[in-house]
């Protein structure tokens, strides 16, 4: 590798250092990163000079911090802009605000934030950026009450492709940084984001957990039967979400005939406190006898287990279809369409439901457009895995194909470089416009939501 730069900057590292290998070695290790040079940078200036000497040498970029949604190879041409360094965390509990680096994950900010009584609107796990979900949309188990996590954007900090440090705001004085906000809050944004403003959510008390059942066909049909009946029921401060997926082998509150095995669960976190929770123990209390229950206060830390996902990186192919309310009728056929036994493959399949509270935040994805998700994903760390995996998503396409509305969610199409039907037609173009207004000469990759069909490293 050959640069023409005079003085080699500190911030650009070579194949073959710690510092390489960490970084193209995102959480998603489905496609292959072996960019010719990466930028580990460490403050919001040596991002600027980062993307100045990319764009004077014709370097396309791509930003990653953990690479939970990493999906295009890297190859030669290729810079990576590293921003795992650039992990800072200030919560302001008055304005219920947390000012957050690029780089930082929600393991750095619940915490920080659960001091104060407030939490953002997190994802599943604490190892997820922070960036990258906002800048995705953001559905976490706080949807219900609180809605997207990019409507919390208050600003960002982020740098062109021609090293200028702007900033984007609902009241930026350049009409061109409102309009930048607008592509921040769940269209990938556009530049390079150095840091976050997030509006916090009151969350001193939680009530949170999961009820347990072994993945038989019967038990499936009674609990989705009635858990289409009563969700409604739960009321908009409770989130739900139905699901297959394998049992954590050493958990403590897991009784042994489910350990470790293939189970139904339905997860549930609300507000503690309020009449929906009320509620939600006695409509809870109608469904089949579970082998365990899990559900009582939580905190931060109880929150970000829930999900009970991956504790390390895996390579997996996913998809995450919205679905139009019909799908609670057909959720027992859905979740079975790949099997219950040996053959089900899959690391998770599961339906949430996500209807949100209406909002007026200018964003590119703010708001549900269905009111069910359905996220299924699997391992894809070789050929024959990946291949059957696609296989199993293939007939989970066919068995929703009645009820899907013809979007998917980028964020949870695990390894897929490009999702062309993420997006309305209306807001994919905006969102092109903004992006060809800040980089012109298209320095910086598309996020998955815009990039074209065929892309490098498309699952």
């Amino acid at each position: 590798m050959s640069d023409t730069t005079a003085a080699r900057p500190r911030w650009l590292v070579e194949p073959g250092t710690p510092e390489y290998d960490a970084a193209t070695s995102p959480w998603n290790a489905v496609a292959v990163q072996r960019p010719g040079r990466v930028a580990a940078v460490r403050d919001a200036s040596e991002v600027a000079a980062a993307l100045h000497l990319a764009a004077g040498e014709g370097w396309p970029v791509t930003a990653q911090a953990t690479g939970h949604s990493a999906a295009a190879t890297l190859g030669e041409q290729d810079l990576l802009l590293d921003t795992s360094r650039l992990t800072g965390v200030d919560v302001d509990p008055a304005a219920r605000v947390a000012r957050v680096g690029a780089g930082a994950t929600w393991g750095d900010v619940q915490p920080r934030a659960f001091e104060h009584g407030l939490l953002g609107r997190a994802g599943s796990t604490g190892t997820v950026g922070c960036t990258g979900y906002h800048l995705g949309g953001g559905l976490g188990w706080l949807l219900r009450p609180h809605g997207w996590a990019s409507a919390s954007l208050r600003a960002v900090e982020y740098v062109d492709p021609a090293g200028r440090l702007r900033r984007a705001a609902d009241d930026a004085t350049d009409p061109l940084d409102v309009e930048a906000m607008w592509a921040f809050r769940g269209g990938g944004g556009v530049g390079v984001a150095t840091s976050l403003e997030l509006g916090l959510v009151p969350a001193a008390d939680l009530w949170a957990g999961v009820l347990v059942w072994p993945a038989r066909e019967d038990t499936l049909d009674a609990v989705a039967a009635r858990w289409t009946e009563v969700v409604d029921g739960l009321g908009t401060q409770v989130t739900t979400a139905l699901g297959i997926a394998h049992a954590p082998p050493d958990d403590p509150d897991l009784p042994s005939e489910v350990a470790g095995a293939l189970v139904l669960r339905l997860l549930v976190c609300a507000p503690l406190g309020t009449p929906s929770v009320e509620e939600a123990r006695r409509v809870l209390a109608s469904l089949p006898t579970p082998a365990a229950d899990t559900l009582g206060p939580a905190d931060a830390a109880r929150l970000s287990r829930l999900h009970a996902d991956p504790p390390g990186p895996v390579p997996g192919l996913g998809d995450g279809h919205w679905l139009a309310a019909g799908a609670f009728d057909d959720a027992a056929a859905i979740l079975s369409c790949v099997g219950l036994g040996d053959d089900f493959g899959f690391g998770e399949l599961e339906l949430r439901h996500t209807d949100g509270p209406p909002n007026d935040v200018p964003g590119a994805q703010v708001t549900s457009p269905a009111p069910l998700l359905l996220h299924a994903t699997g391992p894809a760390g070789d050929e024959e895995s990946t291949r059957a995996t696609q296989e199993r998503l293939d007939r989970v396409r066919r068995a929703v194909a009645g009820v899907e509305v013809g979007r998917r969610m980028a964020g949870f199409c695990d390894g897929r470089a490009s999702v062309p039907d993420a997006l309305d037609t209306v807001t994919r173009d905006r969102l092109l416009a903004v992006r060809q207004q800040v980089d012109p000469a298209g320095v910086v990759r598309a996020p998955a939501l815009l990039a074209p069909v065929g892309v490098a490293g498309t699952g």
